[in-house]
């Protein structure tokens, strides 16, 4: 699927979205993903602000484009920096809460969303599925349905075989702070 992000004449941010579990591994076309689009815009980025977007989003494509359209439109100047970036930051993040995953939780049942916050209360990349039962307190046994449903819903993926992570950057901060 392809997005188009942005509303400033001159400004359209045009990323591929890469496979959720994947989309981490690329680190280097990241900011190419921020400096492609800016070429036609009269906007520029610092180096030091592209690093802080690729940084802050995880490397997602889809947050490094509404990171990179909020900060265009909540700036007057030109030539953005971390100056300009750093007050903007929390609105982006509460904006990004607000717009992608609240809607993503909210639709979860209760268990699903018990679950996940469970894996953000691991804090460790890689959970075990007796970790996350644990944590979590419900039983094994009911607990095995789950997991397919969350990674059908793109929010966690199998990493190894009895071991999951998070598909989406962010995603664990944005539980605890819940």
């Amino acid at each position: 699927a392809r997005l188009l992000v942005g509303s400033m004449p001159g400004y359209s941010m045009n990323v591929n979205m890469l496979d959720t579990a994947q989309s981490s591994f690329l680190p280097k076309r990241h900011p190419m993903a921020i400096k492609r689009p800016l070429k036609d815009s009269p906007c520029s980025f610092s180096r030091d602000l592209i690093n802080a977007i690729v940084r802050d989003t995880g490397g997602y494509p889809y947050f490094i484009q509404f990171y990179c359209k909020e900060i265009i439109e909540n700036t007057t100047k030109q030539r953005i920096g971390l100056k300009e970036y750093k007050p903007l930051k929390p609105l982006i993040v509460k904006q990004l809460e607000t717009s992608f995953f609240d809607p993503r939780i909210d639709s979860l049942t209760v268990v699903e969303k018990k679950l996940l916050v469970a894996m953000a209360k691991l804090g460790t990349d890689d959970m075990l599925f007796k970790d996350i039962a644990t944590q979590s307190g419900v039983k094994r046994s009911s607990l095995s349905q789950y997991p397919g449903r969350l990674q059908k819903k793109n929010l966690i993926y199998a990493h190894t075989y009895g071991t999951y992570r998070f598909s989406l950057p962010m995603l664990q901060s944005y539980l605890m702070n819940r």
